[in-house]
C-alpha cells in the first residue's frame, strides 16, 4: 500500500522530496529555475505585513521594538523628505504668486518706512531752525489780506493787489527805508505762502521770476535770504506746476550763489533748502 511504501527504508521524507523536485543538473532545466527564484515579481511579498500599507516602521527588523536614535532620525529624515517635495502645480503656482507680488517685496527690502515719508525740507528742524517771520502791517504799504480773504478776491481786486506787490518788490533799495519796506512785503508773502491754493496761484505770477531778480541782484543779503525762503515756500506748497513757470533760472541761480559762498555755512543754509524744494518739486512733476 501506499502507506507502506512511506515508511520503507528506502523511501525517507527527504528521498520522497527529491523525487518530486526535477533534475537540477539537466542542462534543461537550469535556466528555467535559476530565473524564476531570482526573478522578483512581487515585491511585496517579501516586505513584512505590517509595513504593507505604507508606514515606515523599521523597530520591526530589531531585537527591541524600543526606537534607536538612527531610527528615529530615518523617520525624521523620510517624513521631512516627503514635506519637502511639491507638485510642478504647487510650484507654479507658488512662482506665479512671487511674480506678482515681487514689486512689493522689492519695496519691503529697498525701502524703509522713513524712506517713504516724505518731510519738508524748507521748515525741517534737522538743517535750519526758522523763527516766526513777523510783519507789521502799518508799514506794508499794500493791503494785509489773509490767505483766506486772496482766495475769495474778484479778479480785478485781485489784478491790482499783484501789481502793488510785483512794483513794491522789484522797487531798489536806495534807502533804509525802502530796504526795511521790502522786507516787510518778504515777511508778509511768507506768512501766505504756507496755504496751498495761495502758493499755486502765485507761483504763476510775475512775482515768481522778481523773486528770483532779486535773489541774484539784490545788495542786501536779508532780502536775498529771504526771497529764497519765499521761493522755497512756494515750490513746497504749489499743487501744479506750468510750462511757463521758470524753474530752471530759480535752480541755475541758487547753484551759482551756493558755489561762489562754498564756504559760507550760514548763506548755505538759506539756500540749500529751496533748492532742494525745487528739485522734488520737478521730481514730482516728472514722476
Amino acid at each position: 500500500s501506499e502507506n507502506a511504501k512511506i515508511f520503507e527504508p528506502g523511501n525517507s521524507e527527504e528521498c520522497l522530496e527529491n523525487k518530486k523536485l526535477p533534475d537540477l543538473m539537466s542542462p534543461g532545466t537550469e535556466s528555467t529555475v535559476f530565473n524564476k527564484s531570482f526573478k522578483l515579481e512581487s515585491p511585496e511579498e517579501l516586505r513584512p505585513k505590517s509595513a504593507v500599507d505604507g508606514e515606515s516602521n523599521e523597530s520591526i527588523f530589531l531585537l527591541s521594538s524600543r526606537p534607536t536614535p538612527r531610527t528615529s532620525t530615518a523617520v525624521l529624515s523620510s517624513n521631512s523628505a516627503q514635506r519637502a517635495y511639491t507638485s510642478p502645480a504647487a510650484k507654479d503656482k507658488s512662482m506665479y504668486c512671487s511674480q506678482q507680488s515681487m514689486e512689493s517685496k522689492m519695496k519691503e527690502l529697498i525701502y524703509t518706512e522713513s524712506d517713504l515719508a516724505v518731510t519738508p525740507i524748507i521748515d525741517n528742524p534737522k538743517i535750519v531752525k526758522q523763527t516766526p517771520m513777523k510783519f507789521d502791517t502799518k508799514n506794508l504799504h499794500i493791503p494785509a489780506y489773509t490767505a483766506e480773504k486772496l482766495l475769495i478776491l474778484e479778479q480785478t481786486e485781485w489784478n491790482d493787489f499783484m501789481q502793488q506787490v510785483c512794483q513794491l518788490a522789484s522797487s531798489p533799495e536806495k534807502t533804509a527805508g525802502a530796504t526795511r519796506i521790502k522786507l516787510n512785503l518778504l515777511c508778509y508773502l511768507c506768512s501766505v505762502l504756507g496755504y496751498k491754493e495761495v502758493a499755486t496761484r502765485l507761483i504763476d505770477t510775475q512775482l515768481f521770476p522778481i523773486l528770483i531778480q532779486q535773489l541774484r541782484i539784490a545788495p542786501n543779503w536779508d532780502i536775498r535770504a529771504r526771497s529764497a525762503r519765499a521761493i522755497g515756500l512756494l515750490a513746497l506748497h504749489t499743487a501744479e506746476l506750468k510750462e511757463n513757470v521758470p524753474i530752471l533760472e530759480a535752480v541755475t541761480v541758487l547753484t551759482e550763489l551756493i558755489r561762489e559762498n562754498f564756504r559760507n555755512s550760514k548763506l548755505k543754509q538759506c539756500l540749500l533748502p529751496t533748492l532742494g524744494e525745487l528739485l522734488y518739486l520737478v521730481a514730482k512733476q516728472v514722476r
